[in-house]
């Protein structure tokens, strides 16, 4: 079985077997978007999404000349190609689509195993940012009902390494920095729930020019907070 990794560095597997890439970075990219992109599409569209800066007669040329360095490196069949449209076959799997099955299954922490770093690593293409933040977004909430889960089982320190992945994941992402302090309030942890404010609002100041939101300033007040001054605030609302 042929097997593409997205979810980190683009890598192709053959029966567990790592195969060669293409040398040619734009025949790597096609690999990457046809892979994110399951079925047939116009050979035309995927020339202009690959190609834009380029007339459609020049795009269309790059685009034969990726598909044949494709071709040079993945099986036979694996590539399913007419004059007019292409795609990956049907039956060559692909992790971030994987990844979708087992979130639709609720199988969370079966999703997060396929995780090897940042979609297309390496890849800075405006398409592939695009689906990088999706894939982002989607993992944080994979992270987000992991962490409730786990509260509400009451594993409180599973909660909080849960957390704290969805932080690392996005460290821009207030929302996640919020609820790992409270999620380390609720611990106990105050001193830690400080420090993550204060990671957070360093990391704003310094890649945003921005403070914290209102939210984040006041999450951090409660979270820092003695239990018993939290427990009479809470109770006074």
């Amino acid at each position: 079985m042929l097997r593409v990794c997205v979810l980190g560095e683009l890598a192709v597997l053959l029966d567990g077997v790592e195969l060669e890439l293409p040398g040619r970075r734009p025949a790597r990219a096609l690999l990457g978007w046809l892979a994110l992109h399951p079925g047939l599409h116009a050979r035309s569209t995927v020339a202009a999404r690959l190609w834009p800066a380029v007339l459609d007669e020049s795009a269309r040329m790059s685009l034969r000349t990726s598909l044949s360095a494709l071709r040079a490196v993945v099986p036979d069949g694996a590539l399913c190609t007419t004059r007019e449209r292409l795609g990956l076959a049907d039956d060559v799997c692909v992790d971030a689509m994987e990844f979708e099955r087992l979130v639709a299954e609720d199988r969370l922490e079966d999703a997060l195993l396929l995780e090897r770093g940042e979609l297309l690593a390496g890849f800075d293409e405006d398409w592939v940012l695009v689906a990088r933040d999706e894939h982002r977004d989607r993992a944080g909430s994979v992270l987000a009902s992991l962490a409730r889960i786990a509260s509400d089982r009451g594993d409180e320190r599973r909660a909080v390494d849960f957390a704290r992945r969805r932080v690392a994941l996005d460290p821009l992402d207030e929302a996640a920095h919020r609820e790992l302090m409270r999620l380390l309030a609720r611990t106990g942890n105050r001193a830690g729930a400080l420090a993550a404010y204060e990671r957070l609002s360093e990391r704003l100041r310094l890649e945003l020019g921005v403070p914290p939101s209102p939210a984040s300033r006041s999450r951090s007040t409660r979270s820092s907070a003695p239990a018993a001054w939290r427990t009479r605030s809470t109770a006074t609302r």
